[in-house]
């Protein structure tokens, strides 16, 4: 692995985006996750940006010879930014 470039990879991107959308519906932590995830405008682009990396990973075929799973393992390609 390349250590000069951000490595992203879409099982963990996945992940990410069903963990937070969890956390925000369900009212974690007394309602925290869903406040913090309702006003913070970082938090809100993240999302969004992690949620157009995957979108684009499926409509591009990247992630088709290998579904997207929503736990970890190890994905057959690397993404670099």
């Amino acid at each position: 692995m390349p250590f000069h470039t951000n490595n992203v990879d879409l099982s963990v991107s996945a992940n990410f985006l069903y963990g937070t959308a969890h956390a925000a519906l369900q009212s974690l932590n007394n309602g925290a996750a869903k406040k913090a995830f309702m006003t913070n405008n970082a938090i809100q682009k993240l999302f969004t940006d992690t949620a157009k990396l995957v979108a684009w990973g499926v409509k591009s075929g990247a992630a088709i010879t290998r579904p997207v799973r929503t736990f970890f393992q190890h994905s057959y390609f690397s993404f670099f930014l």
